[in-house]
């Protein structure tokens, strides 16, 4: 090999090692830096969150618990404390989520959640412990 070729040859390995390594980081940045991460910190947002249930809302609402699902999305499971019918009206079910939407989209608390684009999913159950409705709210409905 002449003298030309075996100084570049160092040059080329190391441009190739760097294009290479460049790519790979990219690669494993967005690859792992995507639904895992967040569903992971949903795991440990609800499990923080868990250590404080059940907490009454107001004199009609518990929430029991919350639960980290795939997808990127929380569910808050509550209970209607003094309901014992079988399923929400719409008409009331539309009310609540108005307010929970208010609150995802103005909480500065739900921030974090907002920006990693993270679905709510809130699920109620009658006082006897019967599901009774649900609704679902994202980033995207406001």
């Amino acid at each position: 090999m002449d003298e030309a070729k075996k100084s570049r040859l160092p040059l080329v390995t190391v441009l190739i090692v760097v294009v290479v390594s460049a790519f790979s980081y990219s690669f494993a940045r967005q690859f792992f830096n995507r639904a895992p991460d967040v569903d992971r910190a949903l795991v440990e947002l609800s499990s923080e969150l868990n250590k404080r249930m059940p907490i009454v809302v107001d004199k009609e609402t518990r929430l029991d618990s919350t639960a980290p699902s795939p997808s990127k999305t929380l569910s808050y499971q509550y209970t209607l404390v003094n309901f014992d019918g079988v399923k929400v009206e719409e008409k009331e079910l539309a009310e609540i989520r108005t307010r929970a939407q208010a609150n995802y989209q103005t909480n500065p608390a739900m921030k974090s959640l907002r920006e990693m684009g993270v679905t709510l999913r809130y699920r109620y159950k009658n006082k006897s412990g019967a599901f009774v409705g649900e609704f679902s709210l994202t980033p995207k409905d406001f």
